[in-house]
């Protein structure tokens, strides 16, 4: 207790303003200075913290929030020196001085694990590099579907693809024009919600089962009454 009384006291201390003579030019001088070091600091690490809480998802946001907390620690001993030329609060600023000394070796430690792994991000440039890649590849993908869609289109079999439901996810041309519907109504619903004829319900059904049991193609013969039609 008697070590905090005696940190903390300010007898027989006198200010700092002693040691420049209270001359007014190194005065000013000194004013002015440190509480401008002292706004900016405060003024960068609000400017951190408010980047920090825009990108919730920002990488490495704790060595972040470490250098602006070493930042605001910094500027305090700043306004400690400043407080000091007239009031000697020593014991304080001596204090502060000691706090921002472990948060600089917190920070720099931080930053010596940090920094190998900031290193081997993608710079811009790689990063540029790698969305022109998957432009060109996409562009590439969308034009071979375009074409592929082309050929399935001008088939005359009927070609389409279902999911484990059962309903469908993608059809041709000649399966579009076989139901008469627009390829967006057709697309989401199954053979059931689509053919009238009962036997035929009932044999696409099980057929699509078995293939979905036994992973296997199959082939089978079914008529389709309505228009006459063998599949």
């Amino acid at each position: 207790m008697q070590v905090l009384i005696d940190l903390f006291s300010l007898k027989d201390l006198i200010p700092h303003g002693y040691c420049l003579a209270w001359s007014p030019l190194l005065l000013w001088l000194t004013i002015i200075s440190d509480t401008l070091i002292t706004l900016s600091y405060y003024l960068m690490s609000l400017i951190m913290f408010y980047f920090i809480f825009q990108r919730k998802n920002l990488l490495y946001s704790k060595l972040i929030q470490l250098i602006a907390l070493f930042i605001i620690a910094c500027g305090t001993t700043h306004l400690l020196s400043l407080i000091t030329i007239w009031i000697p609060v020593y014991g304080v600023e001596t204090l502060t001085k000691v706090i921002t000394a472990i948060i600089s070796v917190i920070t720099t430690a931080s930053m010596f694990y940090s920094v190998p792994k900031l290193l081997a991000l993608p710079t811009t440039e790689q990063l540029e590099q790698e969305i022109l890649k998957r432009t060109v590849a996409e562009k590439t993908a969308l034009e071979s579907r375009d074409r592929l869609q082309q050929i399935l289109d001008s088939i005359p079999v009927h070609i389409y693809v279902k999911d484990s439901s059962l309903n469908y996810q993608y059809i041709n041309k000649a399966v579009q024009t076989y139901f008469d519907l627009d390829k967006d109504t057709i697309i989401g619903r199954s053979a059931e919600q689509l053919f009238e004829d009962e036997s035929m319900r009932t044999k696409l059904r099980e057929s699509d089962q078995l293939v979905l049991e036994t992973g296997l193609p199959i082939e089978y013969e079914i008529f389709e009454p309505k228009k006459s039609l063998h599949f």
